[in-house]
């Protein structure tokens, strides 16, 4: 039986005021399945040889992404960000 060895978490280091890098991203389909991808990868024991990878990336945080890019998008219209 194989042991799963969880990875190092990769220290958070927030930008200094006014140097953060700006994103610009086409929200549709493929940049969430990107996304989730991504999600998916850090938290699934399989991570990309996982048989349902992309079903199961989608299931898990398609939504929240959907919600966040929009919320992203709803902000930058408002010029909040």
């Amino acid at each position: 039986m194989t042991t799963y060895t969880r990875p190092p978490a990769k220290p958070c280091i927030p930008y200094p005021a006014g140097r953060a890098t700006p994103l610009a991203v086409t929200v549709n389909d493929l940049s969430v399945l990107a996304i989730a991808r991504r999600l998916h990868d850090e938290k699934c024991r399989e991570r990309g040889i996982c048989p349902r990878r992309d079903g199961h990336a989608l299931d898990s945080f398609e939504t929240a992404i959907r919600k966040t890019l929009g919320a992203l998008v709803d902000a930058s219209v408002a010029q909040e960000i």
